[in-house]
């Protein structure tokens, strides 16, 4: 599997999980269902480029590792199964999605391929872009939460 399947599964992967999240915690059902939307996007736009690579114009960043994102995949597999068991509440949700959305920005999930095409270029850079304002909403959301609750409290 390739450096940029792995990203397409990785997207697809969030989709499912941020579904999930919209199926389980009615609070934010506007918020996850716009975020597995996007999510499902991002892989969409990765797949196709995955089919029009030619490979020859890909290089991919030395300290960055196909092994890496399957790892990052796992993890999301793992939270989808304890959301699916019952063992995450609304506010560990947010917690969650927002250290998945942090960590992608933080290790640059979207930096980790050059390429003379500006296709590809251009496509992560609006993944890093949509990455950071999930992050800012996500934020967002689990502030206001903490704030209902403190009231409510």
């Amino acid at each position: 599997m390739s450096l940029i399947d792995n990203m397409a599964e990785n997207e697809k992967l969030l989709n499912e999980l941020y579904d999930i999240y919209k199926k389980n915690f009615r609070e934010h059902q506007n918020l996850w269902g716009r975020l597995a939307q996007e999510e499902q996007k991002h892989a969409e736009w990765l797949y196709q480029l995955a089919k029009e690579d030619d490979k020859s114009s890909l290089i991919a960043e030395r300290r960055f590792s196909g092994k890496l994102i399957a790892e990052f995949n796992e993890l999301i597999r793992n939270e989808i199964e304890k959301c699916i068991a019952g063992k995450v509440d609304s506010t560990i949700a947010l917690k969650t999605a927002l250290k998945i959305e942090e960590t992608m920005l933080e290790k640059r999930f979207f930096c980790v391929l050059k390429s003379d095409q500006s296709k590809l270029s251009d496509t992560l850079m609006d993944l890093e872009y949509d990455t950071r304002e999930h992050f800012e909403m996500l934020k967002k959301a689990l502030e206001e939460d903490k704030w209902s609750k403190w009231v409510s409290g």
